[in-house]
């Protein structure tokens, strides 16, 4: 009997999981980065239970004897659901075998499945499971979940043309979605031509946009990113390009890797264009643009226009 916890891509919940999943008393939970496919999930497998919203400042010990360890003989069923599971501190009496559930149920969610999640988890794999991030490469799925979540559909050739013009974010996702329905009147079908006018692609090539930069050309570089990108994209480019620069700087990382990617082989040819110091002050440039995007200030549009002339 295996000991760990199933897992498996968010699409494929309605088969991995029983309807009454949640169904004899005890410890429940999941991992899932997403927020919005745990929320789909979470409603589907409480779509008929009643239930209370804790917090896991909440969850001590003290609270769980007064409330869950089956120390009331006259407590009522009840069933408790921690929203930051990853949070949680003392969890040790949540895995002692000596634990008396009565008619208690503890569902946890978590957003990680780091150190908290995989204790508990390895403790009772059976209760717990792990819905996986989609590869970019499946974003036309994750879009056609969302839309079957919401009981909506859209032409095949339309949810192609978000997962390549959107980057790999759930939220620019869900937007659009809600976006395209807005703007269309019920029963009629949705025109490309109207939805290419709605969800301009705003896809940034972090490294294509890294070889320009690279290569010297600063002004090519910010002319790639207008029109303007989102602000949680042009932060994910500037953590990109920080993250890349510290390669350059430093490339003794690939010290400890027996194969060299094609990436790993051009940080080296590229890492002696500059000095150390040259690189330092891009970096800090990028660490800029990072904070700028993070306040979602309206400097942002200077910035990167006063340097595309």
């Amino acid at each position: 009997m295996s000991s760990k916890s199933k897992s498996f891509l968010p699409w494929m919940y309605l088969s991995e999981l029983s309807d009454d999943f949640v169904s004899a008393p005890g410890l429940y939970g999941f991992s899932c980065a997403d927020p919005y496919v745990s929320k789909i999930i979470s409603n589907h497998l409480f779509k008929n239970k009643t239930f209370q919203v804790k917090t896991a400042d909440e969850i001590t010990l003290e609270w769980f004897e007064d409330t869950v360890g089956g120390y009331d003989l006259f407590a009522a069923e009840q069933c408790f659901k921690i929203m930051n599971g990853d949070e949680l501190k003392n969890i040790q009496f949540l895995v002692d075998d000596r634990i008396d559930w009565g008619e208690n149920t503890l569902f946890i969610h978590f957003k990680n499945d780091k150190k908290v999640f995989k204790t508990l988890s390895e403790n009772n794999p059976h209760n717990f499971f792990k819905v996986s991030a989609p590869k970019p490469w499946q974003a036309n799925k994750l879009i056609e979940f969302y839309l079957k979540s919401m009981g909506l559909s859209l032409d095949r050739s339309i949810v192609d043309y978000l997962a390549e013009a959107l980057p790999n974010d759930s939220s620019l996702y869900m937007n659009a979605i809600k976006t395209l329905f807005l703007h269309v009147q019920p029963g009629k079908p949705i025109d490309m031509k109207l939805v290419k006018e709605l969800i301009s692609s705003h896809k940034l090539d972090f490294f294509n946009l890294a070889d320009i930069w690279v290569s010297g050309n600063r002004t090519q570089f910010f002319k790639g990113l207008l029109p303007l990108s989102s602000y949680e994209d042009l932060m994910r480019l500037s953590i990109f390009m920080q993250g890349h620069l510290i390669k350059l700087i430093d490339p003794s990382y690939q010290e400890d890797k027996k194969n060299l990617s094609q990436y790993d082989r051009k940080i080296t040819q590229n890492s002696q264009r500059k000095t150390k110091e040259e690189w330092e002050k891009d970096l800090r440039l990028f660490a800029e643009l990072e904070i700028l995007s993070k306040q979602k200030s309206s400097q942002v549009e200077s910035f990167i226009k006063n340097r595309s002339v």
